[in-house]
């Protein structure tokens, strides 16, 4: 039904009345009220599997409610990007993003036709230039650069790119389309972090209202100015952005147990009433007690979304050296990815890898994991080093397979009680375990995946997009458990909050070369933002004038060789304190030992001085560690 709504000159644009939705007898979601106004910035959070995208749905018009009724502006244009869209076909990039705006490409084709007739070519023409004319190709293309596009795939077919890149080239179709109204239904899966922020920039300046389902904190602070949680009791509405409604939910959540346990103790103190007077002298207050309970109205106990449960334990330690890379290289066609990478990577290093889409992170992972040939350079692994790789395609789970299998393969020797107990830790449980991946959503198949990666006790992780397809619980919950991680991990991701929870390094691949930055993500953007303002002090004083400037370039490469030697001594120096601390902790752990207070206390003070000069060497690294950052940009100056 198409209605129109005015209240204090804020159209509402959208109306959704009690509305449900059912896969035959399976409810989805029930009594959901919602209006949504020309002024609306509103995201949609909640744990996977209880009907966001469902919901968003049935809110656009492209299903209809089992259940109540939604009502729209007459003639309201909606732009929708689903989960998973990509754009198809035979056509280039820029005329397919183009064309998903349906008027404006139609007039297109019939203005470069020549008409004929002067006062329909006049109208047309009017038409054209008010959704944006010929200048709409140079938007388009603007857009795509921002969402990671090299200038070289404008005009290449779009069945050549890959399916990350025609996700990309489907949310430039919708904010290209001048609807009324846009739905997007996880739009930063597939976009790199300055996509993410270039896209937040374009949401917060744009005048349209959206609607959006996102797991990305960070985005959803950018971007939302309310909030809106989906359970299994229906809907609740928080104003502002992400972090205002993690603190009113947590407040509201605390309120209601409150409420609940107070309830808890009346109906406790009345039950005991009723017990001990009903066939005394108070019978008739314990049966009109009882009557009154009866009718009372039970709130029932607020749940705290514990989610699944992940321990990543590891078989066997690795030695001080983890990996080795040697002058690593690695093209596609003619097409230089990076160059040149040199790294040693230890025991404990946490690395975040970031970068523009499509500049090869997740193929320098697959090379270290050996899935794709190395081109040019050195790669080697250290003594005792097993690399875990997790993919985001999900490349190593068989679509045939079920869960059950999956595990059970990894679990020899078990009972299936116990296979069935260790998938249900993960939120796999019931017929799910036996159901096909293949039928499984992104969701469920990062657990499968996870589940898997637990039982191979691998003490060095190879992690590609590991928090895609999960939702902000579940994100959470992994971020704990590679934070505890005893191992050594490389983790692709574009995920702030993350990235800066678990890492203590960053690879970033910047003009064909992968740097190195200490510091977590955050860090690292701070570092970036300072080279693009200005330089350090130390660049200052290399680039001032000189009679020799070719001497000052040699100086700053022999100091640049004599840090990468010294800080190389310090990694070492460390990983064999590391291990005579561990050795200590795990002597004192032993019961002859710890039964003796004199050998305690010695061993104790022998660890207090471990600490103390691991610290000092901490700090030493940090600092030589800064300096080398600012003499690579003096050298590539």
């Amino acid at each position: 039904m198409d209605y129109i709504f005015y209240i204090h000159n804020i159209m509402d644009l959208i109306i959704a009345d009690e509305i449900g939705f059912a896969f035959g007898t399976s409810k989805i979601f029930s009594n959901i009220s919602l209006t949504i106004t020309d002024q609306t910035r509103l995201a949609l959070v909640g744990k996977n599997g209880l009907g966001k995208t469902t919901l968003l749905r049935v809110i656009a018009g492209e299903l209809e409610t089992t259940e109540g009724e939604v009502f729209r502006n007459k003639g309201l244009r909606i732009g929708f990007l689903r989960q998973e869209q990509r754009l198809e076909g035979k056509v280039n990039l820029v005329d397919s993003v183009l064309a998903q705006n349906k008027r404006w490409w139609e007039l297109k084709l019939k203005l470069d036709a020549d008409l004929e007739k002067p006062n329909e070519y006049e109208e047309l023409m009017n038409e054209f230039i008010y959704l944006g004319g010929y200048a709409k190709k140079n938007k388009c293309e603007e857009v795509l650069s921002k969402l990671g596009f090299d200038e070289r795939a404008f005009y290449q077919p779009v069945d050549t790119l890959s399916g990350g890149e025609r996700n990309r080239a489907a949310i430039a179709a919708v904010l290209l389309q001048d609807p009324d109204i846009m739905f997007f239904d996880e739009p930063t899966n597939h976009i790199d972090y300055d996509g993410l922020v270039w896209m937040a920039e374009f949401l917060r300046s744009t005048k349209l209202p959206y609607v959006l389902v996102s797991h990305d904190r960070y985005f959803l602070n950018l971007v939302a100015d309310k909030i809106v949680e989906l359970d299994q009791d229906g809907i609740a509405v928080y104003h502002g952005n992400y972090d205002k409604y993690e603190i009113q939910r947590i407040q509201n959540l605390n309120m209601k147990m409150k409420t609940f346990k107070h309830q808890q103790d009346y109906i406790k103190k009345t039950e005991e009433f009723i017990r001990r007077n009903i066939a005394g002298q108070k019978t008739k207050q314990a049966q009109s007690r009882r009557k009154k309970l009866e009718k009372f109205d039970r709130i029932s106990s607020p749940t705290f979304d514990s989610g699944f449960r992940i321990k990543l334990k590891i078989k066997q330690r690795s030695g001080n050296r983890v990996l080795s890379i040697q002058g690593l290289s690695h093209s596609y066609g003619n097409k230089t990815l990076f160059k040149d990478f040199e790294i040693l990577l230890g025991k404990g290093d946490r690395i975040g890898v970031v970068g523009r889409n499509g500049c090869g992170k997740s193929t320098l992972l697959k090379l270290i994991a050996g899935v794709i040939p190395i081109q040019n350079g050195i790669i080697e692994l250290g003594t005792n080093a097993a690399p875990g790789y997790y993919t985001q395609e999900f490349d190593d789970l068989d679509n045939d397979s079920t869960p059950f299998d999956t595990i059970s393969y990894y679990m020899p020797g078990a009972e299936d009680e116990q296979v069935r107990t260790f998938l249900g830790a993960f939120s796999i449980s019931g017929d799910d375990a036996f159901r096909r991946i293949g039928t499984f959503s992104g969701g469920e198949r990062s657990r499968v995946a996870l589940a898997k990666l637990a039982l191979l006790g691998s003490n060095f992780l190879l992690l590609d997009e590991p928090t895609n397809h999960l939702d902000i619980n579940s994100r959470r919950i992994l971020e704990d458990a590679f934070a505890a991680f005893p191992g050594t991990m490389i983790v692709v991701s574009h995920d702030r909050i993350f990235l800066d929870k678990i890492i203590n390094k960053i690879w970033a691949f910047e003009n064909g070369y992968i740097n190195e930055y200490s510091g977590n993500f955050s860090y690292f953007l701070e570092k970036r933002k300072q080279r693009k303002h200005g330089i350090s002090d130390l660049q200052k004083a290399y680039k001032k004038k000189s009679p020799k400037p070719i001497n000052e370039l040699r100086s700053a490469k022999n100091r640049y060789n004599r840090l990468r030697n010294k800080i190389s001594e310090i990694e070492i120096e460390l990983g064999n304190l590391e291990t005579e601390r561990d050795n200590i902790i795990q002597l004192m752990g032993q019961t002859f030992v710890a039964k003796n207070e004199v050998r305690i206390k010695k061993l104790s003070n022998e660890s207090s001085k471990l600490d103390s000069k691991m610290k000092f060497l901490w700090v030493e690294w940090e600092k030589i560690s800064e300096e080398l950052d600012d003499l690579t940009k003096i050298l590539k100056y």
